[in-house]
């Protein structure tokens, strides 16, 4: 998504991501995560015919989905309300960029990802060490 992502800088992007994280809420976190597959599969059925990096942030959000999910994982509210403003901004159908314009309707939900990916390096990587042990 890097390339195609420099349309929404990391300003803007923080900004999205900023205004989504203020409305989530813990009670939030099964619905979001209960919408997450149905809306991948849509995406993943438009991935063969786009150009964007669909796949990678299809990658990316499984791997948010996932860190949130396991129950064995130790993830703090914070940084679990960030990787969740994140997946429901993505679940937004009319965002900055609607999602139903042909290949731009993504980007600024690549944004955003990126920026929680950026947010949560720290958590993400301590995920991925812990899921190799």
């Amino acid at each position: 998504m890097a390339q195609n992502t420099t349309i929404l800088n990391d300003d803007t992007a923080q900004i999205l991501l900023e205004k989504q994280h203020s409305s989530i809420k813990r009670e939030d976190e099964a619905r979001i995560l209960q919408e997450i597959p149905h809306k991948t599969r849509a995406l993943a059925a438009k991935a063969a015919t786009s150009r964007l990096s669909i796949r990678r942030l299809l990658r990316e959000i499984k791997l948010l989905s996932e860190m949130i999910r396991n129950r064995n994982f130790s993830l703090q509210w914070k940084s679990k309300a960030i990787a969740l403003a994140g997946l429901a901004y993505f679940l937004l159908p009319t965002d900055a960029i609607p999602d139903f314009i042909p290949f731009v309707g993504y980007i600024d939900d690549g944004a955003v990802i990126a920026a929680v990916l950026r947010m949560l390096a720290s958590e993400i990587e301590r995920y991925s060490n812990f899921k190799q042990s």
